[in-house]
């Protein structure tokens, strides 16, 4: 598959896959990179620092995350109430918009069925 592609849809899935994750429970950025390397491969592998942490950023400065120092030289993730909030409306967003392409992406086979 042609690279920018995947770029691309990856760019518009992160943020909400880093909510979801965050959702479970607490976490870094490296248990996060972790998390897209070892279980989202083939397509998340790869993470690495300079992918992740503007993610991280862009979340914290919407609000929809918190971070909060560790003790370890690190910082865990915490979702916000309006984090929450917000991962709702892109679950039942990625919901319909994943049925509307597989509607195109199968339309052909049901307009031969219908001829």
């Amino acid at each position: 598959m042609n690279e920018n592609y995947l770029q691309q849809l990856k760019r518009g899935t992160l943020e909400m896959i880093f909510l979801a994750l965050i959702s479970e429970k607490p976490m870094y950025g490296g248990e996060i990179m972790n998390i897209l390397n070892n279980e989202g491969a083939p397509y998340f592998s790869g993470a690495k620092e300079g992918s992740v942490y503007p993610v991280f950023y862009r979340l914290e400065d919407a609000g929809l995350i918190v971070s909060v120092p560790n003790g370890n030289q690190k910082k865990d993730f915490y979702i916000t109430d309006e984090g929450l909030k917000k991962l709702d409306e892109m679950k039942e967003y990625w919901l319909e918009f994943t049925k509307t392409v597989d509607y195109f992406l199968n339309r052909t086979e049901e307009v031969k069925d219908n001829e």
